[in-house]
């Protein structure tokens, strides 16, 4: 592998690279994308947990941050660690963390530019919309679904975010491979809005309603 200064115990056989997950639910898909192809990918999350966990629908009914059918679909193929940013040992940990990975996918501001990071770090940032509604606004997706003549309709199943993530693992995918001699880092950064953006570019009644608009 190019876990480069390995934590001890944390080596997986057969995987290739390691990427550190900081992701909400576009970021979260970016890195469940990555952890299919076989990269070690590693959840970094809150002691109460995060977004992605306490966001529904719940098995059983019920709020658990253990039990989140997003949770359960985004996160799969990933190991976690609970860690406190905010803490000064929650951070010095993150920073052991991130000087053995070769990318960082997250959809938070961090600054690491200590030197404490690997030179050749792929930082990938996924622009995440706080209001979904407004996401699909920006597209300009809305002027596409709904009736004819009628209120454009949303989406269901938060599919602005899905997108935005496979944009954030081709990037970060194409970021990796192959190898980069620079020795330099590689920044990538995907708007949430841009690739709900390309189903225009094939509707020849730009601007106009048509009917429901389905992925």
């Amino acid at each position: 592998t190019s876990h480069r200064g390995a934590v001890p115990g944390t080596e997986r056989e057969g995987l290739d690279l390691r990427i550190i997950d900081l992701g909400n639910l576009a970021g979260a898909y970016a890195a469940r994308l990555l952890a299919e192809s076989g990269h070690d990918v590693i959840r970094i999350e809150p002691s109460n947990g995060d977004a992605v966990r306490r966001t529904g629908p719940f098995l059983g009914e019920r709020p658990d941050l253990e039990q989140g059918a997003f949770h359960h679909f985004l996160n799969a193929g990933k190991r976690s660690v609970s860690l406190d940013l905010g803490s000064g040992m929650g951070w010095q940990l993150f920073l052991e963390l991130m000087r053995t990975a070769d990318a960082v996918v997250t959809s938070r501001r961090l600054s690491t530019d200590d030197g404490t990071t690997n030179a050749e770090l792929v930082w990938t940032d996924v622009e995440e919309e706080a209001n979904e509604l407004c996401a699909y606004a920006r597209s300009g997706l809305l002027s596409l679904t709904g009736q004819r003549n009628g209120r454009p309709t949303l989406l269901g199943g938060h599919m602005i975010y899905l997108a935005t993530g496979i944009q954030a693992a081709i990037a970060t995918a194409a970021a990796l491979h192959p190898p980069r001699r620079d020795e330099s880092a590689l920044h990538v950064w995907p708007r949430q809005h841009e690739p709900a953006s390309l189903p225009q570019s094939f509707n020849g009644e730009r601007g106009r309603q048509c009917p429901t608009l389905f992925f």
